[in-house]
C-alpha cells in the first residue's frame, strides 16, 4: 500500500498561510475588543449597583447613603438585591437610619434660647432663610457653634 503524496504550489501555500495569520490577526483583535468591552460593562455595571443603592438608602432614611454604600454586603447584593442587602445592613446597624436614634438633641429649642444650627442645616436653607436667621448664624459661626 503505497500513499500518494500531495504537493502543491509554493504561492499556493504561502497565500493559505497569509490567509491564516491575517485570521488570527483578527482574532486576536476581536478578542481584545470583547475583553475591553466586558470590563466597561463591568465598570458601569458596579457604577449602577452603586447609584441603586444610594437612591435605595436615601429612601429608607438612612443618615449617610455614602457610608451605607461602603458597608453594604455584595454578596447579599447578588443573593437578595440591593433592597434586601440593605434591609439586612439596617437591622444589623440600626444607628444608620435616621430617627430619634442618634440624633443630637437641642436643649435650646422650645424654652426661649435661640435655634444652634448645623452645617447641614444652614447648607441647605433657602436665600432667604439665610437671610432672615444671619445675625444668628454669624454668631453662632463667630463662637464656633457652626463647624
Amino acid at each position: 500500500m503505497t500513499e500518494e503524496t500531495k504537493t502543491f504550489d509554493e504561492n499556493y501555500v504561502k497565500d493559505l498561510r497569509n490567509e491564516a495569520a491575517s485570521y488570527r490577526v483578527k482574532l486576536r483583535d476581536t478578542e481584545e475588543s470583547l475583553n475591553k468591552l466586558k470590563e466597561e460593562w463591568e465598570q458601569e455595571r458596579a457604577q449602577a449597583t452603586e447609584k441603586e443603592i444610594l437612591y435605595a438608602a436615601k429612601a429608607a432614611g438612612v443618615v449617610d447613603p455614602q457610608t451605607v454604600m461602603k458597608l453594604v454586603d455584595k454578596e447579599a447584593i447578588a443573593e437578595h438585591g440591593v433592597d434586601g442587602a440593605l434591609s439586612q445592613l439596617l437591622q444589623d446597624k440600626p444607628f444608620l437610619k435616621g430617627g430619634s436614634v442618634g440624633k443630637a438633641s437641642n436643649p435650646a429649642d422650645g424654652n426661649g434660647q435661640p435655634h444652634i444650627f448645623s452645617r447641614d442645616e444652614v447648607d441647605t436653607m433657602s436665600q432667604e432663610d439665610i437671610k432672615k436667621n444671619w445675625d444668628a448664624i454669624q454668631e453662632q459661626m463667630s463662637k464656633g457653634l457652626i463647624k
